[in-house]
């Protein structure tokens, strides 16, 4: 009912409102995977936001352009991603916040890693991350420590992607959110995968175990499926099968 509501707030010139219930029909849309609906929520907001600029909060704008963002990434709309972070990049040099410079250069980052362009990735988190820690989200910079670890492993250089996995355990400790919760797990999945590609199975194994204990407790399979996977394949490179 999100949608509607938005529409009739939009017609009736209460327009943060609007905005408001249009970034909630598209949160709802994504968490439902309807595709399209959370595209036109979005755009909806978007094509309101020069009208109530002044009236936006850092949130609002962390909002609309780093879940768009992460949202086209998902769907490899890459050019609209990019569209988003450097609207979400803009809007934090004009607001000096670094919760938005620092999502907009880690999003930045992602796209460069979906395009195989990991030295720019990294490059790209170079610039993010002291922004995200003056922004003290923890999420942000759980999620930019993965990506790092992701482009490293794209370069090869499995042992660093390690380094940047354990550095993100260690400061996530024991997170309570959600987003965090997954980001975590995700992090020993893939820390996981490191090892094996390593050949150190043990390691791989410990790993894989975590990841697929800290799964129960966040949604979404895809990590899931990743742990069981390592975890299969260093048992059988322990030869415990």
């Amino acid at each position: 009912y999100a949608e509607r509501i938005a529409s009739h707030l939009e017609l009736a010139g209460e327009n943060l409102r609007a905005f408001q219930y249009w970034l909630s029909a598209a949160e709802y849309a994504m968490a439902h995977h309807q595709t399209g609906a959370a595209e036109n929520a979005f755009r909806r907001a978007e094509k309101i936001l020069p009208r109530i600029e002044t009236e936006l909060t850092e949130e609002h704008l962390y909002r609309l352009y780093a879940q768009w963002g992460d949202f086209c990434c998902q769907q490899n709309q890459l050019e609209q991603a990019e569209q988003n972070y450097a609207a979400l990049l803009r809007f934090g040099e004009l607001r000096y916040s670094p919760l938005l410079i620092g999502s907009a250069y880690s999003g930045l980052a992602r796209v460069a890693g979906l395009r195989q362009q990991a030295r720019l990735a990294l490059a790209q988190l170079e610039h993010a991350i002291p922004f995200l820690r003056q922004s003290g989200n923890q999420y942000e910079m759980i999620e930019a420590g993965n990506r790092r670890a992701d482009f490293l492993a794209q370069l090869l250089r499995h042992q660093e992607a390690i380094y940047s996995l354990e550095n993100v355990l260690e400061m996530a400790g024991s997170s309570h959110d959600q987003r965090s919760q997954r980001a975590v797990a995700e992090a020993q999945a893939k820390l996981a995968y490191n090892y094996l590609l390593l050949a150190k199975p043990q390691q791989g194994r410990a790993a894989a175990r975590q990841a697929l204990e800290s799964s129960l407790s966040v949604a979404g399979l895809a990590f899931r499926i990743d742990a069981l996977m390592w975890l299969a394949l260093s048992e059988y490179l322990l030869a415990e099968f």
